[in-house]
């Protein structure tokens, strides 16, 4: 039996918004704007690294994001985006 402890750890799961110096960092718990343990995709519009990786994140398909499902985000870095940026111009 898991106590209400483990879940509120789970709902803590902290992932880095970017990897530049003044990062700020983004938690389900912050997403999860009505609270029930899960991030929809409105409230998941907020972040756009979230919103684009959707789809692979989404592993049941119920059109949310639990905490499992959470802890497989891993944003980008900008210098992971500025060699995107520079491939497409090339």
């Amino acid at each position: 039996m898991l106590s209400s402890a483990a879940f509120a750890a789970d709902d803590q799961i902290t992932k880095p918004a970017t990897t530049e110096p003044q990062s700020q960092q983004v938690t389900l718990a912050q997403l999860d704007k009505n609270h029930d343990g899960k991030i929809s995709k409105d409230e998941a519009a907020g972040d756009q690294e979230l919103t684009e990786e959707w789809d692979e994140l989404d592993k049941d398909k119920d059109c949310s994001i639990d905490v499992t499902e959470f802890s497989m985000f891993e944003p980008r870095s900008k210098v992971e985006y500025d060699e995107e940026e520079q491939e497409r111009d090339h």
